[in-house]
C-alpha cells in the first residue's frame, strides 16, 4: 500500500533526526566534502573481485592467497602481478625441488622491478623450512636464501639487492617478545642485522601480547612499506610505528594510536609514497547498520608522537563517499577505490 508522503513528511523528518547514526572519527560532519583530487590514471581489475591478498607496489598489483590458499605448486601461478592497466604482467611459479610442499607468505617488488617472496617449505618428514627467494626473468625462483630460524610473514625489496622482513622466531628457545622481529638481509650474503626489541618500544605494555602474532589478527593490522630512502612498519594494535633509514641504520619508533583502538577501527590498506608521506586507509565498524571508510593521512606531533588526521572529503560510507580502500601507492601517487566494482584510481592528494 503506498502511503501519500506528504502527509507523514514532519513525522519522518523527526526521525530521521532522532535516529541518524552519531558522527564517528571517519566521517566528520563539519569537514569539507572537497573528494579525492581528480585521477590522473584509472582502471578495472578484475582481481579486486577476488577473496586474495592484494596491494600495490611499485606500480604492480600484486595477488597471492587465493581463495585463502596459500599453499603454490610446481607448474600452477599462484600469485599474479597486474599492471597499470589491469593485466596481467607477470605469474610467478615459486616451487623449490625436492619439497613436498610450499607456501607462499608475501610478495614485494623492487624499485627496478626484481621481485621477491618470502615463503616455506615442507619437507619429506613435513619439517617446515623459511625462505626468501627472488624470482627471475623466467618466472621462476632465481635465488632462494634459506633464513631459519626467523619467519618472514611481510618483506619488502630493495634495489640494492636487500631485503626487509617482518616476522618470527620458530625455535622454541629464542621465541620470545626480546626476539628481534625486523630484519635486513642481502639475498647474496644472507642476514645482515636484526632491528626491532619489542621489549624495547615506548609502549605502556613493553612485552605487550600485540607483536606476537607474525600478521596480526586481521589482514591489515601490521604492515611493512618501502621506498627508495626508508622502511615504515606499523603495528595497529600498539599503535607503533618504526621507521628505519637504510643508509645509515638510524631507527625511529613513534606512537600513533589508532583512534579510540583497533576493536573499533581496522585498517584495510597503506601506502607510503616515495616523499616519504604515510597513508592508512580505515574501516569503522562500531555500527554494524552503517560501516564507515576513510583515508587518513600520519601528521607528526614531534619525533616521538604522530596521530592520524582524515583526508578531506575521503570519508563516508560506500556508495556516499569518493573513496572506499587504499590500495598501496605509484610514486607519489595513491591508488584506490572508490567502491566495490573492481575500478581502482591513481590520484596524488593535496
Amino acid at each position: 500500500m503506498r502511503i501519500a508522503s506528504y502527509r507523514w513528511a514532519p513525522l519522518l523528518l523527526l526521525l530521521s533526526l532522532v535516529f541518524a547514526p552519531r558522527p564517528s572519527h571517519a566521517e566528520d560532519p563539519a569537514a569539507p566534502k572537497t573528494g579525492m583530487p581528480a585521477a590522473t590514471h584509472d582502471a578495472q581489475f578484475v582481481a579486486m573481485l577476488d577473496m586474495a591478498f592484494r596491494y600495490l607496489d611499485r606500480g604492480y598489483m600484486i595477488e597471492f592467497g587465493l581463495d585463502s590458499t596459500f599453499e603454490v605448486g610446481p607448474s600452477r601461478a599462484r600469485v599474479f602481478l597486474y599492471d597499470r592497466e589491469g593485466r596481467v604482467a607477470r605469474e610467478p611459479i615459486v616451487w623449490i625441488d625436492g619439497a613436498r610442499r610450499v607456501y607462499v607468505e608475501d610478495v614485494a617488488v623492487s624499485p627496478s622491478g626484481t621481485v621477491v617472496v618470502a615463503g616455506a617449505t615442507l619437507d619429506g618428514e613435513l619439517v617446515p623450512h623459511s625462505f626468501i627467494g627472488e624470482i627471475g626473468s623466467d618466472d621462476h625462483l632465481k635465488t632462494v636464501l634459506p633464513v631459519e630460524p626467523f619467519v618472514p610473514s611481510f618483506v619488502c625489496a630493495m634495489d640494492d639487492g636487500t631485503v626487509w622482513a617482518y616476522g618470527h622466531d620458530r625455535d622454541e628457545i629464542v621465541k620470545k617478545l626480546t626476539s628481534p622481529r625486523l630484519r635486513h638481509f642481502s639475498l647474496e650474503k644472507g642476514q645482515l642485522q636484526a632491528m626491532l626489541d619489542p621489549a624495547k618500544l615506548p609502549s605502556e605494555e613493553p612485552l605487550s601480547e600485540s607483536w606476537t602474532p607474525s600478521r596480526g589478527r586481521y589482514p591489515g593490522e601490521i604492515t611493512l612499506r618501502c621506498n627508495s630512502k626508508s622502511v615504515v612498519l606499523y603495528n595497529a594494535a600498539s599503535g607503533d610505528l618504526v621507521e628505519v633509514d637504510p643508509r645509515n641504520n638510524a631507527m625511529r619508533i613513534t606512537k600513533v594510536p589508532l583512534f579510540p583502538g583497533p576493536r573499533e577501527f581496522r585498517i584495510t590498506g597503506s601506502a607510503l609514497t616515495e616523499s616519504g608521506e604515510i597513508f592508512v586507509s580505515v574501516w569503522d565498524h562500531r555500527n554494524p547498520k552503517s560501516y564507515v571508510w576513510g583515508l587518513f593521512r600520519l601528521e607528526r606531533d614531534s619525533d616521538t608522537t604522530a596521530k592520524w588526521v582524515p583526508v578531506p572529503g575521503a570519508q563516508g560510507a560506500v556508495g556516499r563517499s569518493t573513496f572506499y580502500m587504499l590500495l598501496g601507492s605509484d610514486g607519489n601517487d595513491l591508488v584506490y577505490a572508490k567502491d566495490k566494482s573492481g575500478r581502482l584510481y591513481w590520484s596524488r592528494p593535496d
